[in-house]
């Protein structure tokens, strides 16, 4: 008896395939189809959303906001909450962002801006990235926006200004002495 035991001796017609070759092609035609399937599931992250994203977005310090394709606001931490809105999810950016038009113009134009923000009274400089999510070249169906707090590198961005200017005109006076 050969390796394939007893499905080989099983002949669908004298001179035509054994049984044994249609159960293997028919094996192999569903372990492909499972794994197309399996790839696809992959790629469009069907099942993705998890409990856990609200948490995983709360555990960043910066404001954090995840954008849908047309931007209305799905998920946004405590943070973002705090200077925008505490209801933001399910608006649109262009509404959380409407006091603030060079910040809702940068996320329709999906741009990298500096502006001012005012939070708990005082004034901050943010750098706004916007990231895409999704695996590329594909468009991106989601889009999260991370405001960066640039504040202290600002101020320290002056102070050593100040400090080049200062030394410079030390170095002129030096020089014409």
């Amino acid at each position: 008896m050969n390796w394939l035991g007893w499905l080989s001796a099983l002949p669908l017609t004298s001179g035509g395939l054994s049984f044994t070759y249609y159960v293997i092609a028919f094996i192999l035609a569903l372990l492909v189809l499972a794994a197309g399937i399996g790839a696809w599931w992959i790629r469009t992250d069907a099942g993705s959303q998890t409990v856990d994203s609200e948490r995983l977005l709360n555990a960043f310090d910066e404001p954090v906001a995840v954008l849908d394709p047309e931007d209305d606001v799905l998920l946004a931490n405590v943070p973002f909450r705090t200077i925008f809105d505490s209801d933001v999810e399910g608006k649109a950016a262009a509404d959380v962002f409407e006091a603030h038009d060079d910040l809702a113009t940068a996320v329709a134009d999906k741009a990298e801006i500096t502006t001012e923000l005012q939070t708990d009274g005082e004034s901050r400089t943010y750098q706004l990235h916007l990231y895409p999510m999704g695996a590329q070249p594909r468009p991106p169906r989601n889009w999260v926006v991370v405001l960066h707090d640039v504040t202290e590198h600002e101020v320290r961005e002056a102070e050593l200004e100040a400090e080049n200017e200062q030394l410079e005109q030390f170095a002129s006076l030096i020089s014409h002495d």
